[in-house]
């Protein structure tokens, strides 16, 4: 099987909004690991956590990038909550408001993201990266990728009930 190289971009540093964004400017797979906080009210500021009581923005993502800017081909966000959108149904894509992260990076034409709808047990993360990133150099789909990922995640490897099912 080929290895496949990435960078995984882990937010538990010294990182500013303009790092975060810089990730997205400049490579075709970005990997987040981070608190990620949806906010249900402004959901356009839902984001990553920074240090400083900082965050990346759904808004900063999506005003960060000009028209033919050429965005990632795939965000992996092992991020509580970070594929969370709500509302969106009833003016998407038409409406002027961001309903998170997922909706501002499908906006700015990222074919492939994949989130969390729950929160991430901290200690699964570098094997669900791992098993998703092997498969992937293995030369299976993003798909079945994720697949193989979320069986990674849970306790109880034959219940597909249990666990693996919020990521999406």
């Amino acid at each position: 099987s080929r290895r496949l190289r990435f960078d995984t971009l882990d937010l538990t540093g010294s990182f500013t909004a303009a790092d975060v964004l810089e990730a997205f400017q400049t490579r075709e797979i970005v990997s987040i690991c981070s608190h990620h906080r949806y906010d249900e009210d402004e959901p356009e500021n839902s984001g990553y956590a920074l240090s400083d009581n900082a965050a990346f923005t759904a808004r900063q993502l999506l005003e960060g990038f000009s028209p033919g800017q050429v965005p990632p081909r795939l965000v992996f966000s092992l991020s509580c909550e970070s594929a969370i959108t709500r509302g969106w149904e009833q003016d998407w894509p038409k409406g002027e408001r961001i309903y998170g992260m997922v909706d501002a990076a499908k906006r700015i034409g990222i074919p492939h993201y994949i989130g969390a709808l729950v929160e991430i047990p901290a200690l699964k993360t570098g094997g669900v990266f791992n098993r998703f990133y092997d498969a992937l150099a293995s030369g299976h789909t993003i798909g079945e990728a994720l697949r193989l990922a979320r069986i990674s995640m849970r306790q109880n490897r034959l219940d597909p009930a249990d666990g693996g099912a919020g990521l999406g």
